[in-house]
């Protein structure tokens, strides 16, 4: 990576190596390491930096689990959501902009409620359905 500013060592707002806007958000660095809280305060650089430990094989693999690339089973049909324009992800910059779903990361609207529905499913994706069926079981993708 021709910048080191996702491994900490902050340059402010704007990279010169570069030429990205970045930087940690500093008047919440007393949770830094807390990925709840990471999440409520929407914090790029934590999500970035866990992608490049992930590694983009197992990031890819992970978004490929969660139906990325690949097309939703509805009835109608959608555009399929992509984690990168390409056949993976190709630098360090792209992994970790995928970190924080940005870059070449494209997500439908129905496909990002299906995945955020793992927070009250036990961490199952519920599968989409159109037609309301009367006491019908939930489906998993």
């Amino acid at each position: 990576m021709d910048c080191d500013c996702y491994y900490g060592n902050s340059c402010g707002n704007f990279c010169s190596m570069c030429g990205r806007n970045v930087g940690n958000k500093r008047e919440y660095m007393e949770y830094y390491g807390n990925v709840g809280l990471s999440w409520i305060y929407s914090d790029n650089i934590y999500f970035a930096k866990a992608a490049l430990k992930i590694g983009s094989e197992e990031m890819e693999s992970s978004l490929t689990g969660l139906g990325l690339n690949e097309e939703l089973p509805f009835e109608i049909k959608m555009s399929e959501s992509q984690y990168s324009n390409s056949e993976g992800i190709e630098t360090e910059i792209q992994l970790a902009d995928c970190g924080y779903d940005q870059g070449q990361v494209l997500v439908n609207l129905l496909h990002m409620a299906c995945i955020y529905s793992a927070f009250c499913n036990e961490g199952n994706v519920i599968k989409p359905c159109l037609v309301y069926q009367n006491e019908a079981a939930a489906e998993y993708w």
